[in-house]
């Protein structure tokens, strides 16, 4: 049998540090100096971007996947179709959209500089969740809601243009 010898694990393992602290400092598109602090959300100063934007953008894709597939599963197993509007908008701009705006964001770390692309977290994220509740009560034959659906759903398209304007003015 052939045995490495510890000298070259050792440094094989080294390499691998070696590369994955150099992944966390630096995007695939833009090197970007490491932060000055450890801070997790990120530090905004001297032109560095908000680290936080991107995984919050994708985890919450995730939370928004698993509950529109449990929602389908739902819907599937009772034989009752009524709430597929609000299953589809929870795929669509829960799931699809959110990871979108995460791998937009992980790809152009500009993005993420200005206020703009927090107000767009903010504004779109505490827009969708009451948007979704409030839909999925209007298909259940609650007229009255239509208001607060009208609402939530402007704040949530306030949302999608805020995201517009961060990337025209930010990706060349």
């Amino acid at each position: 049998m052939f045995r490495e010898k510890p000298a070259k694990r050792r440094a094989f393992y080294c390499r691998l540090v070696h590369l994955i602290d150099n992944s966390r400092t630096q995007s695939i598109f833009h090197p970007r100096p490491a932060r000055a602090d450890n801070r997790p959300w990120g530090n905004n100063m001297n032109g560095m971007e908000r680290v936080w934007i991107a995984p919050a953008f994708i985890w919450l894709a995730t939370l928004y996947f698993v509950i529109g597939v449990l929602m389908g599963n739902g819907m599937s197993m009772a034989h009752n179709y009524q709430l597929m509007p609000s299953h589809a908008h929870i795929n669509l701009l829960g799931w699809v959209s959110l990871a979108l705006f995460g791998c937009i964001y992980k790809a152009w770390p500009a993005l993420s500089t200005g206020r703009l692309a927090s107000l767009h977290f903010w504004t779109y994220n505490l827009a969708l969740p009451p948007m979704m509740l409030f839909l999925i009560m209007y298909r259940l034959g609650n007229a009255g809601i239509e208001p607060a659906l009208a609402a939530t759903s402007l704040l949530a398209t306030l949302g999608t243009g805020l995201f517009a304007i961060n990337v025209f003015q930010n990706v060349r």
